[in-house]
């Protein structure tokens, strides 16, 4: 039974387009931003800027989709000081999220972080430098792939897959839908070479009329844009002698893991060696936020569905299979080996069996799965398979992971250590 935020959440996506609601929900989202924002300033004097962020920002905003995101900055100060200010202010927003169930997600930074951030070009950092030129060339296609991936990751695990119990939220369709405009515009972007569009600038599913069997057919057409413009890309790189692909090949992939979960799931797969109507499913890999990574071809529409359906059943038949799963083809992988995932810029090398285990630099190698990053991989693919990054791309993704490090440290009351100390690693 839906609660009283789902009720309101309904109302307001199924109204938010007729007159006088349109206006009147516009309204009041301002409204309640412009209250918070006065609170904050006045309870908390070193904060010297509050920043509106994603939805808030772009044209075709819709109240109910999209929840209050803010980025505040403030004066630098001693750690002991800055943690006495981010227990209050954590404290101080629990208590308005109360009052205000549309706020969502703030970025805490300060002065002299801004200055190193507001130097990286990243797409996801624009909220915090508008008046800087945005990246170009390889750094902008780079960009946008990464978030056309990332947007992708979302739209199956968050939005798909997460809505696969029960019945789906009120705002399932409007998530699809957001999900497709978000993957489509930084695909064309990464493909032209330019700035990605508005989501409005797309002709889009009406959300109140998307089932489940029309969000799988979106998936499937998100997957296959993806795959189409990630070969595009790693087909570019060669030709433009991006790709160090004079070296020593790389050390096999381990085939074998001491995993039960992971062994179960390699189990699992081979239905789908068995039966001709899927799609061929290259490989799988775990990650360390507990979620399948499946590698599969997206050339077949017909069969790319039947895989997302068949996948949508697995929780239901083992709780093993609870994780959500996040469904690639080979070109979307080897693009994502070199992108930022989980944090880091360094994904591909994450992988190599011959890195030694975290803090066991006496402890003989393993030869099952890699645990390096916390993470741990099975594989029907061999390394080989795939390419290496380019050292620009590491270097872009060294500078965009960390940028983005320093604006979650202090996120919901966790404190961290200066995020300063690392740009002057880097800066």
């Amino acid at each position: 039974m839906a609660g009283p935020t789902q009720t309101l959440q309904r109302i307001v996506l199924t109204l938010h387009k007729r007159f006088p609601f349109s206006p009147a929900f516009r309204l009041y989202y301002r409204a309640a931003a412009a209250l918070y924002a006065r609170s904050c300033r006045r309870r908390f004097p070193n904060i010297r800027r509050i920043l509106p962020r994603r939805g808030q920002t772009r044209k075709g905003w819709v109240p109910g989709a999209s929840d209050l995101d803010f980025g505040v900055v403030i004066a630098a100060c001693e750690p002991a000081a800055e943690a006495a200010f981010l227990a209050r202010f954590w404290a101080h927003y629990a208590r308005w999220k109360v009052l205000l169930p549309i706020l969502g997600e703030i970025q805490i930074v300060d002065e002299e972080e801004l200055r190193s951030i507001q130097a990286v070009p990243a797409l996801r950092l624009k909220e915090y430098r508008p008046d800087r030129a945005p990246a170009q060339g390889w750094r902008l296609r780079w960009e946008c792939l990464g978030e056309a991936l990332f947007s992708c990751l979302h739209l199956l695990q968050q939005t798909y897959f997460g809505a696969a119990a029960g019945s789906p939220p009120p705002d399932f369709g409007v998530k699809i839908s957001k999900g497709l405009a978000d993957v489509l515009r930084h695909v064309q972007a990464a493909d032209l070479g330019r700035p990605p569009a508005e989501r409005c600038a797309f002709l889009l599913p009406d959300p109140l009329g998307v089932e489940r069997a029309r969000a799988r057919e979106i998936c499937v057409r998100a997957l296959r844009d993806l795959d189409a413009s990630c070969r595009r890309f790693v087909a570019d790189s060669r030709a433009a002698g991006l790709v160090d692909e004079t070296g020593p090949g790389p050390e096999p992939w381990p085939r074998d893991v001491a995993e039960e979960q992971a062994m179960l799931w390699n189990g699992r797969l081979k239905i789908f060696d068995e039966d001709p109507g899927y799609p061929k499913v290259r490989g799988f890999y775990y990650d360390s936020v507990y979620r399948w990574l499946v590698v599969g071809d997206a050339d077949e529409p017909e069969a790319l569905t039947r895989l997302l359906s068949k996948l949508e059943t697995f929780p239901r038949e083992n709780d093993v299979f609870r994780a959500p799963a996040w469904v690639l083809s080979p070109a979307a992988f080897q693009v994502l080996l070199w992108t930022v995932h989980l944090g880091t810029p360094f994904f591909y090398y994450a992988l190599n069996p011959e890195l030694p285990l975290p803090n066991t630099a006496a402890r003989r190698r393993s030869r099952f799965a890699v645990e390096s990053w916390a993470q741990r991989a099975q594989w029907r693919m061999k390394a080989g398979d795939f390419l290496p990054p380019p050292e620009r791309f590491l270097r872009y993704g060294a500078e965009s992971a960390t940028a983005s490090l320093a604006l979650s440290l202090r996120l919901f009351g966790q404190a961290g250590w200066a995020g300063d100390n690392i740009y002057r690693l880097l800066f």
